[in-house]
């Protein structure tokens, strides 16, 4: 027996973030994740007027990528159908999941909701601004799960603690603060967003550090538009993260 996938140029998010293939950029982190946020939002709501999927196994390694860095969801092997009239509907199951990436609520109750899908996503989130890994037992005990690790720091706003080294400077403040105060929405234990406000959030926030940066979206690709139109006071126009 065999799956047969269609051809990802690029692999996956955990070949970029994890086994150094390449340095992502900001603007290309965000477009991975608004293109994953999509594809899930399609999985919870867009797939049927009844009947929604829950993946319960989003990590970096099934996030495949294009050759444009376009973002799809795969390996549907622990997926769910479950109905979609109302928030609170769930499906109860046997725990299984990828460690790290483990919704607290799911685990003591065996009661799989979409809510599920948004907590592990705000994980993935954080994974993406930090580039460290889910779960890291070579750090010391209180860094081991990033998602704890992460949320303890925004509370204790030290934000400038979890970025990617290698993006700083390319990441304003008030766009950082942002990002992770949705990712921090998306772990809360009971009121947490849908897929859907997450993806427009994340839209928002892309769209404005392209503003920000100076480029503008064209056929999916980047160009430089001049520094005469670089005006939008609604830009996230924040002074830029300098290494410490």
């Amino acid at each position: 027996m065999v799956l047969a996938y269609e051809f990802m140029p690029n692999g996956t998010l955990d070949d970029h973030l994890h086994r150094g293939v390449t340095f992502l950029s900001w603007l290309q982190r965000l477009k991975i994740c608004v293109g994953a946020a999509r594809g899930l939002q399609y999985l919870h709501t867009g797939s049927s007027t009844q009947h929604g999927v829950i993946h319960r196994d989003v990590k970096m390694s099934n996030i495949l990528l294009e050759s444009e860095f376009d973002a799809k969801i795969s390996d549907f092997g622990l997926a769910k159908v479950g109905t979609i009239n109302h928030t609170r509907t769930h499906v109860s199951t046997l725990v299984k999941r990828t460690f790290g990436y483990m919704d607290p609520c799911y685990f003591y109750t065996g009661k799989l909701t979409r809510k599920y899908g948004v907590y592990v996503f705000g994980a993935v989130l954080f994974e993406v601004l930090s580039g460290r890994q889910a779960v890291d037992q070579t750090l010391d005990e209180d860094q081991w799960s990033l998602a704890v690790w992460t949320q303890d720091h925004f509370k204790e706003g030290r934000l400038n603690e979890i970025i990617d080294h290698g993006l700083i400077g390319q990441i304003s403040r008030k766009c950082l603060k942002e990002f992770a105060s949705l990712a921090v929405f998306c772990l809360h234990d009971q009121q947490r967003p849908t897929m859907a406000e997450v993806t427009v959030k994340l839209e928002s926030i892309l769209s404005r550090e392209r503003e920000s940066a100076g480029f503008v979206a064209v056929d999916t690709r980047f160009f430089n538009k001049t520094k005469q139109n670089q005006g939008d006071a609604n830009s996230c126009r924040g002074k830029q993260i300098e290494p410490s």
